[in-house]
């Protein structure tokens, strides 16, 4: 039965270009903002909306840039009415 999985921005990790055959997901950079300790990435990985990842790397990503993400699937889950 498909279903929605959700997790935290925080939970989102940001993959290296190279290790994108590692990534559970791939997408492009479509904002970034900077947020003191961390910055809050918008990526758009072909859903309804950009996904929100926090980040804190420091990295200034370029436009438009290739992202891959991943996330432990302990930090996923569905919601229920």
């Amino acid at each position: 039965m498909p279903g929605t999985v959700y997790c935290r921005p925080e939970h989102l990790r940001l993959v290296p270009e190279h290790g994108h055959l590692q990534s559970h997901l791939q997408g492009r950079l479509v904002g970034q903002f900077f947020q003191g300790a961390q910055s809050r990435l918008l990526v758009d990985v072909g859903g309804p909306q950009p996904l929100l990842v926090d980040s804190t790397d420091n990295v200034i990503y370029p436009a438009n840039a290739a992202i891959g993400l991943s996330v432990e699937p302990q930090q996923l889950f569905t919601l229920h009415s």
